[in-house]
């Protein structure tokens, strides 16, 4: 075998460099991926911390919130029952109206149809149920109280971007909206229920907030629905029938009312967790009112938001003005025509003694979307 020569081993060291140089960079893509992994890996955990960080912050800001300005709580003096009659008030919840949303029928198997037209309607029918139910329930008890709770999301807005596709006007022309039937909801009652006083407690929803994230602080002040009510306030206190009116108007979370003796707390029900577990809403609102228990005594709890009414011993759920929707759906929530809750506290008992369901759309409806 004959010695290389200079030129081959030359060409062979040019061989080994250029060997070199591949291994190198594709030891260096190698590095380049695994750091790119790890990298994806830390922005992943670093979004998990983040996430978990908001919660236990605005779980802070909420019970810091609650702390440094305890809710005040209106008082409603229990009168001496005439008659045989036991002394009560009504209370009437109107939340989850979502009147600029459509609710087209084929997006829910045709069980529902929701428009600005039909919302019309159904605060209609509304109002004339609950003075009816009134009327029945004084033929059992005395009432001269009736609490007219307004419990938010009386628009959807446009919190979510396709929300702008889904609505039929902007937030501040459902305001416009929703301003003048909430006057004549309020009149009617005033003209037409025999009773002294109507107290209205306002609680506002996560729709009527005017940014895409949800606040825990300064949230009130930068909601649609609580300016909305502050306007109505002082309208409603310039008319004639206004006198029997008082509105209760709290920027916390909770609007405690006292009506003699008997307590209960109003909220709008976002400030619950709710996963769409086997035990529905009762396991969440248990807990819930356990831990405000410890804050504040309440003997009842009322809330909407879930678009769900049902009466439990500690709590009241109320239903929803725009009934089954892709929000219903999506949350695994028992599916129920659009209804709102109705019930009366015996005040010499001091329990809940009835709870019924205003139907706000009629029979043939009913009929027509399979609920009857």
């Amino acid at each position: 075998m004959s010695k290389p020569s200079r030129k081959d081993l030359e060409e062979l060291a040019a061989a080994a460099e250029r060997q070199a140089e591949i291994d190198r960079q594709v030891q260096m893509a190698k590095d380049k991926r695994r750091n790119q992994k790890t990298s994806n890996e830390l922005r992943q955990l670093v979004k998990a911390l983040e996430r978990e960080l908001d919660h236990e912050r605005a779980a802070r800001e909420m019970l810091l919130s609650i702390s440094e300005r305890p809710p005040s709580t209106y008082k409603i003096p229990k009168r001496i029952s005439r008659g045989k009659k036991n002394s009560a008030v009504t209370v009437s919840c109107l939340s989850d109206v979502h009147l600029d949303e459509y609710v087209e029928m084929d997006e829910v198997n045709g069980r529902n149809e929701h428009t600005p037209e039909i919302c019309d309607e159904k605060l209609k029918r509304y109002a004339s149920g609950v003075v009816k139910l009134v009327k029945k329930e004084q033929s059992f008890h005395d009432v001269r109280t009736h609490v007219q709770w307004i419990g938010g999301d009386l628009f959807t807005g446009h919190i979510h971007d396709e929300l702008i596709e889904a609505t039929a006007m902007s937030p501040l022309e459902a305001v416009d909206w929703i301003h003048p039937r909430l006057m004549g909801l309020l009149r009617h009652l005033a003209e037409n229920l025999d009773v002294q006083q109507i107290v209205v407690p306002w609680s506002f929803g996560n729709h009527g907030r005017d940014g895409k994230k949800p606040r825990i602080t300064k949230a009130a002040q930068h909601n649609y629905e609580y300016l909305l009510a502050l306007m109505l306030e002082r309208e409603v206190a310039r008319e004639p029938w206004g006198k029997k009116i008082k509105m209760v108007i709290e920027p916390g979370y909770l609007t405690y009312i006292d009506v003699g003796g008997y307590i209960i707390a109003f909220h709008h029900g976002d400030g619950l967790r709710y996963g769409g577990g086997v035990g529905g809403l009762t396991i969440p609102l248990n807990k819930a009112v356990d831990a405000w228990n410890k804050h504040r005594h309440a003997d009842l709890y009322v809330n909407g938001h879930y678009h769900q009414s049902f009466d439990a011993r500690d709590f009241v759920c109320n239903g929803s003005m725009i009934g089954l929707g892709q929000f219903s759906i999506r949350i695994k929530a028992r599916p129920e025509p659009p209804q709102q809750v109705f019930f009366t506290i015996d005040l010499d008992r001091k329990q809940k003694v009835s709870f019924s369901l205003i139907h706000v759309l009629p029979k043939e409806e009913l009929e027509r979307f399979g609920w009857l």
